[in-house]
This record gives C-alpha cells, structure tokens and sequence, in this order.
C-alpha cells in the first residue's frame, strides 16, 4: 500500500454526548456569523457612512465565500484529518473575527466578512465527517441532527441576541466577543475532538481536490446534492419573505413570535429522528419535501385566509404554523440526507460532504436575493416560489428513492436465486448419491 494511505490503527470512539455538544455549541457560534449583521444594518451603516440597505451587501459577502470555501478548504479533512481541520477552522476564524470588528474602512469590513466567511467553511463538513464516523453508529443520525439542527438555529436566535446586546456593546465589542467565544471553543474542542488515528495521513492535495468533481456527477450522489439547495433555500427565502413582503407582521413582536414559533420545531429534530429510525432516509427525506412544500403554499395563504376570517392575530399565527411545519421537515431532512449522501459515497465521503454544505449554504446565499426580487410581488408569491423549489426537491428524492428500491429489490431477487439454486443443487447431488451409491474400497493391509 502506498504511504500516503497508510492508516494506523483506529482509536476508541469519542464519547457522543460530549463530541456533539462540543460541534453544535460550535457550530451555533459559527453560523451566527451568517446572520448576526443583518440585525445591525444601522449600526455598521453609521459607523462607515452607508445606507442600511448597503449593509446586506456584508452578509452576501460573507454567504459567497462561505459557500465557495466548502469546496476549497472542506475537502483538506482528508489531507490534515477532519478534527484537525474542525480545530483550524475555528482558530482561523477567531482571528478574522477580531480584525473584522477593528476594520477602519467599509471596504476593509467587507474583506473582513469575505475572509471570515472562506475559513469558517472548513468547519461543518469535517464537523459531520467527525459526527458520521467517530461516535457510534447508533447514535451518528441523532448527533448529525443535533449539529444541522443548531445551524437552523443560529439563523433565528443571532438576530435576536445581537439586537439587545449592540445598543449596550455596541457592534465591535460584539464581533470582538464573539472573537473570543470561538478561540475558547477552539481549544476546547483540540482538547475534547482528538484527531482519530485513521485520519488519512499526508494525502496529496491534488488528488483531494481531485476527487469533487467524480463525485458530484455520481448518478446516486447528483439528484441528492441538487435536492439539497432547496433546505436553508426555501428557509431563508421564507423568513426573508415574511419580512419584506409582509411588514405589518414583523412589527412590533410579531417577528419575535414568528422566530419564536421554528424554535420547538428545531428542538424536536433530533429526538423525532431517533423515533423515526425504522423509517429508511430515501423515504423520510422525500416525504418531509413534500410536506414542506404543502406548508409553504400555506404560509403564503395564511394573510388571505385571516382577511377573509376576519382574524386580528390570525396571520400571525397562521404563518408561525406554516413556519413551524416547514422548518421541522427541514430540521428532519437534512440529516437524512447527509447520512444518505455519506453512505451512498462511499470512500468519497470527505468530497461528498463538503459537496453537500456547499449545496446546503449555497441555496442559502440564494434564496435572500430570490426574495427581495420577489417580494414586492407579495408574500404568496415569495411562497410558491419556496413550495416549488421544495417540490422540485421531493421529485429528485423520489428518483433517487426509487432507484434504492429498485437496488434492492435486485439484490434480493440475485440472492433468492443463489440460495434457489444452491439448495436446487444439494437435492441433485443427493439424488445422484442416491442412484449410484458410493462403494467404499476395502481396506488393504
């Protein structure tokens, strides 16, 4: 075998209780980056002469080269080892996040953003690779659910902790703050994610990047990976939508309700997949698409629906409980779809995992942009256009259910045959024994 393969031998597993608090606490500090500037428009507008609505710009900034950064610096897990990579990533960020928040410029904070958004993307797909091979495989959907689950969560509850905290902190302390969060979670995590002992070890570069491009246009990974952009898609589209295209709910508590409504929906997850274990993945994530779909319509109905009832508060609570659907489907579907990528990859894990959070935040990034350009068409618009995209991923996860099926099914029909035609043989052999019965010689001497 050559030596940049060479494995040594594998160590105990980690401790999946500890190992997945330790990523989703992580992951929660990580993703909030994502979100927290767009509950500081204002501030970072002040501070370097910017319009307010200039300010997005910094969270696309941050959203592309997140996006970009799964495919350049998420498959380096197999060139270094995925905890080495989880710790690095977190360091790297830690650093760029402290010279954010001292950026003198509106052009510095920008790169600032950029930056932090590329190193940040090392984290989630070496986090999973982790989650998908060093726990117990008992309890890997549960923790992959857990981890997924704190990324949905960071995208409701940074916006809601940022807003009280910048009138005290101001939004430098804040990005300073977080700075440090993320280089104590760095070391804890060096401390308590050791790097396991199978980690490849010295992997080429080249053949780790290599290997995306063979693996995105695998016939069972490709509709699964496509499928995959409409989760946080049609997550993000809806939440924007809600707030642009329909103000009258978000003042005052209403957005604090209608962030408040996903939240049991993201708790749930990961104890509703321990419960649906017996469901096979195809089938839980084709079926949560269509159920997400269904719901979307109904999130875009729900204004109508109050006006035509007569409802004071009934448009609120009508789209807090499409939300609530939507949002719990997602929470339960995009495990299933790592597990179910991670599994039909094979060897490719690595480069299937960063291929799927490259497709996971990618729609992300899209789906604000799809939104404002829809909003102003109002908020049922915005909404077909979510329940769409999520029915188009139920129809590629039906595809890809289907052809599992029917693999299977093949493999029992082959097996049927062998065991048909090994026992049809044994019956031959004893029929044949039994016509012409076997002299035994007599013994010589």
């Amino acid at each position: 075998m050559p030596a940049d393969l060479q494995r040594s031998p594998a160590p105990p597993a980690l401790a999946t209780g500890r190992t997945t608090a330790v990523l989703a606490l992580g992951g929660l500090l990580l993703t909030s980056q994502l979100y927290v500037v767009l509950a500081l428009p204002a501030a970072v507008g002040r501070t370097f002469g910017v319009a307010a609505v200039v300010t997005t710009w910094a969270t696309t900034a941050f959203g592309l080269a997140y996006a970009a950064g799964f495919l350049l610096l998420g498959p380096l897990g197999d060139r270094f080892g995925p905890a080495r990579a989880v710790t690095a990533a977190l360091v790297a960020l830690a650093s760029a996040t402290l010279l954010t928040g001292l950026a003198p410029t509106w052009g510095w904070f920008l790169a600032g953003r950029a930056v932090q958004g590329l190193v940040a993307a090392a984290f989630v797909p070496n986090a999973l690779v982790v989650l998908g091979t060093r726990v117990a495989p008992a309890h890997r959907v549960v923790a992959t659910s857990v981890l997924i689950s704190t990324s949905f969560a960071s995208g409701i509850l940074a916006p809601i902790a940022a807003q009280p905290l910048e009138p005290v902190l101001g939004w430098r302390r804040l990005f300073l703050a977080l700075g440090a969060a993320y280089a104590v979670v760095a070391v804890v995590t060096a401390r308590r994610v050791p790097e396991s002992g199978r980690a490849v070890a010295g992997l080429p570069v080249r053949r780790v990047y290599a290997a995306l491009p063979g693996t995105a246009v695998r016939r069972p990974l490709t509709p699964l990976l496509l499928a995959t952009t409409a989760v946080l898609g049609s997550f993000v589209m809806l939440y924007t939508g809600v707030q642009l295209a329909r103000p009258a709910l978000v003042t005052g508590p209403g957005l604090l309700v209608l962030r408040a409504t996903a939240l049991p929906a993201m708790l749930a997850a990961p104890f509703l997949s321990s419960a649906l274990a017996a469901v096979r993945h195809p089938v839980r994530i084709t079926t949560g698409f269509g159920l997400a779909s269904l719901a979307a319509v109904a999130v875009g109905a729900a204004p109508a629906a109050a006006r035509i009832l007569g409802g004071g508060h009934g448009a609120v609570v009508g789209v807090g409980a499409g939300l609530f659907v939507v949002v719990g489907c997602l929470a339960l579907i995009a495990p299933s779809m790592v597990t179910e990528i991670g599994t039909r990859a094979g060897t490719a894990r690595q480069p299937a995992t960063a291929l799927y959070s490259f497709c996971l935040f990618g729609g992300a990034s899209l789906g604000a942009p799809v939104a404002a350009t829809l909003a102003e068409r109002g908020l049922d618009v915005v909404a077909a256009a979510a329940a769409a995209l999520l029915a188009v991923a139920c129809l590629l996860a039906a595809r890809t259910a289907r052809a599992a099926g029917e693999c299977r099914r093949g493999r029992s029909v082959v097996l049927r045959s062998a065991r048909a035609s090994g026992e049809g043989a044994g019956q031959d052999a004893d029929a044949l024994g039994a016509a012409h019965p076997r002299r035994t010689p007599h013994p010589t001497f």
